[in-house]
């Protein structure tokens, strides 16, 4: 049946149904589109409200759980696998493209216009921000030596690494290497760290989706995904020589309390070898592109 929509100057709520940084960075600038194209007075919980409220002053952000009176319509995004709320599959999209889905606006890459509050230098060397932990072990770069490699090459080349993520990584005990490692909560600290670095490099996860919208170059390792699935970046590091892109593959649901969830190879030798393919000189190879 068609419906004669019509949300001008009406309440519409659009809560996240993901935590995710990446999912909330990606996806809330289309929660402004939907208010630009339907003129109406919109309500969201996100989970990074604090950051948003300065950048989309039109946009009244509420926390999760609030009730919202005289609605119109109301909205959640997220990742369903519920072809009821979805038009296409999430798996096929773009991440940013799954809010577009979800929401009837047409997709276009957007960045959230994000404001670091203070841009002063915390750290007065030249440093690079890297993030080795993700939400899932099939999102990790997973080959042994990796990254102390990478962190190794960093620190002859003269720059200090900063490792933003919430997790403990082995490779912070090793004192040769000498990581700084930010286990901070604090956004407008992050944006700051991210903001005065020489670049970022990390996998398809939050930190990567900041440097995104803070023009910052970021070296993207991920072999679990197709390039589609991020933003677009030159410094892209994947290898399509050996099994790789299941993330977006409709003929496999992903299994959200499967921390190993692979889903042709678990179990086997090759598990994960979408990442654990990806030697530290590929990723080197774009590293050097940005320190020459």
């Amino acid at each position: 049946d068609v419906i004669d929509y019509d949300a001008r100057g009406k309440n519409v709520y659009i809560w996240f149904d993901s935590s995710s940084l990446g999912d909330n960075i990606s996806w809330v600038p289309f929660v402004e589109e939907f208010r630009l194209k339907h003129d109406c007075k919109m309500f969201c919980s996100t989970y990074q409200n604090e950051i948003f409220k300065s950048i989309y002053p039109d946009i009244t952000f509420i926390p999760h759980g609030t009730e919202v009176q005289n609605l119109y319509a109301s909205y959640s995004l997220g990742c369903f696998d519920d072809r009821t709320r979805e038009r296409v599959s999430w798996k096929t999209l773009n991440n940013q493209e799954i809010a577009a889905n979800l929401l009837g606006i047409d997709y276009k890459e957007i960045k959230p216009p994000l404001k670091v509050v203070n841009k002063t230098r915390v750290i007065s060397d030249k440093y690079v921000v890297i993030s080795t932990k993700s939400t899932a072990a099939c999102k990790e770069w997973n080959i042994d030596c990796g990254w102390k490699e990478v962190v190794f090459y960093l620190s002859q080349k003269g720059y200090k690494v900063i490792a933003i993520q919430k997790e403990h990584d082995i490779i912070f005990d090793d004192k040769g290497l000498n990581i700084i490692h930010c286990d901070s909560t604090d956004m407008n600290y992050l944006l700051n760290l991210i903001h005065n670095s020489e670049f970022v490099i990390g996998l398809s996860s939050g930190i990567s989706w900041l440097a995104w919208a803070l023009n910052k170059p970021c070296v993207l390792i991920s072999g679990m995904s197709l390039e589609k699935n991020e933003f677009y970046t030159p410094f892209r590091v994947i290898n399509k020589n050996v099994c790789y892109g299941c993330w977006n593959n409709e003929q496999y649901k992903f299994e959200r309390g499967d921390w190993f969830w692979c889903p042709k190879l678990k179990d086997t030798d090759r598990q994960f070898e979408c990442s654990k393919s990806i030697t530290s000189k590929m990723v080197l190879d774009k590293v050097e592109i940005l320190i020459k």
